[in-house]
Order: structure tokens, then sequence, then C-alpha cells
């Protein structure tokens, strides 16, 4: 039975994920979000512990304005609400969870390799050159 709930639970995250974020129905979203977010309390407890760190993530990703709006003041917000929404789960994982199930695998033990430094390079540059016309 938990898994009937566990496979309910990712389906409702589904439909509030795209509520939310790609159709911006913000009540219909929260409310799908909401259902899920109790249904999590019939799934088992790993399950429940990872897909809650999902549900924060698209809660604030809910909130968080994803416009097309190019003005400073509007790419602030919304990313600081992308940040939000990839930070407080890494935080409530590491912090309150006290294991690593979101992580960042950097090896800075090691010298990047060339295609490594190339690609950051050549993004680096292509953003210089392209947000100013895209700004304007």
């Amino acid at each position: 039975m938990k898994k009937f709930f566990e496979y309910l639970n990712l389906l409702l995250l589904c439909a509030s994920t795209i509520l939310l974020v790609g159709l911006q129905l913000k009540i219909e979203g929260f409310i799908l979000l909401l259902i899920s977010v109790v249904f999590l309390l019939l799934c088992s407890k790993r399950f429940r512990k990872d897909l809650f760190l999902i549900h924060i993530s698209i809660g604030i990703l809910g909130i968080t304005p994803i416009t097309t709006d190019v003005s400073y003041v509007h790419a602030l917000v919304m990313g600081s609400g992308i940040l939000a929404a990839v930070g407080i789960p890494y935080v409530v994982s590491r912090l309150l969870y006290k294991d690593h199930l979101v992580s960042f695998h950097f090896d800075y033990r090691r010298k990047w390799y060339k295609k490594e430094f190339l690609y950051i390079t050549a993004t680096a540059v292509v953003a210089y050159f392209l947000i100013p016309f895209y700004l304007h």
C-alpha cells in the first residue's frame, strides 16, 4: 500500500509543479502540493524525507515570479528565488537530516581539464557580449 501512495505522491508532485511553475496557476498548484505533502505521511520514512526536499523546492519556485521581465530588480528577485530553491533543501539535507542527499560534485584536488576550462571561458565570453543586447 505504501508503494501506491508513493506513486500517487509523485503524480501529484508532477502535476503541482506543472501548475505552479509552467502554467502559473498558484491556487490550484499549491492545493495539489499541499495534498501531496499530506500523502507523504503515508509513505516510507526515507521516501518521505527525500521527497519533502523536492516539495520545499517546488513551493519556493511556486512563489518565485518566473517571467520574461528583463529588469535588474526582477533578475535579482528571480535569481534569489532560484537560489533559495536549491540552497534551502541543501541546508536542510546537511544540517537537519545529517546526510549528503543533495551534493554538488566538484573535484578541487585535480587540475581542470582543457574542455572544462574552455567551456567556462566560452560561456562567460558569450554571456558578456549577449546580455547587454538582451537587456536593452
